[in-house]
């Protein structure tokens, strides 16, 4: 009999599967990111057909057979309907999670980058200037890859780079270091040997 694991998480890309299936990559916050396959979701009947598109923050129900199945999920919050495809707000989190799927290795429990993600897409919803959302990808990055070990110690950086919780106080302090953030970040991606490009600048 399968064990029944229940967890909030962010679909954070997929991929077709067999039979109106999908594979889903997850950010969770208890499992780390996993790979689950979804069976039936695009099909009109599914029920989980909505509540697991691409973007979705969810509370999920999964079992860990060869591979992890999604049994059934509840959507909190779809990013796409709170700012249509096209927007910076999408862009940013294309970027970043595209980041995730590419440095985060296994599946392994961490809460707190999972706290740094989901504090980052809420603080999406405050109404933020073009200069606030690309401060904040500056945030997201540099915390994304100091949690995972990739960031070299900088005096001006550790403390922006520390923690989960954001505010504007930390985005304007983030654009007041602007050029120091741009290459800590680059140095880490380089030296992670998993990304060949540049950060990308909104």
């Amino acid at each position: 009999m399968y064990h029944l694991y229940h967890t909030e998480s962010i679909v954070i890309g997929s991929s077709p599967s067999q039979e109106g299936s999908r594979y889903l990559s997850l950010l969770t916050e208890d499992l780390g990111l996993i790979q689950a396959l979804a069976q039936g979701l695009r099909e009109e009947k599914s029920k989980l057909r909505y509540t697991l598109q691409p973007y979705s923050y969810s509370t999920v129900s999964l079992v860990q057979g060869r591979i992890w199945r999604v049994v059934s999920s509840q959507e909190k919050e779809n990013i796409f309907h709170n700012f249509g495809p096209q927007s910076k707000e999408i862009i940013l989190c294309g970027r970043i999670f595209s980041l995730l799927k590419k440095l985060v290795a296994g599946e392994e429990k961490n809460t707190s980058l999972f706290a740094v993600m989901k504090n980052g897409i809420e603080f999406l919803k405050d109404g933020l200037t073009e200069e606030e959302i690309k401060a904040l990808e500056y945030l997201l990055v540099l915390r994304v890859l100091r949690n995972l070990g990739h960031l070299p110690s900088s005096t001006s950086l550790d403390e922006l780079s520390a923690g989960t919780n954001i505010s504007r106080e930390f985005l304007s302090r983030v654009l007041s270091f602007q050029k120091e953030a741009v290459d800590s970040i680059n140095l880490a991606l380089m030296e992670s040997q998993l990304i060949s490009q540049s950060f990308p600048v909104i």
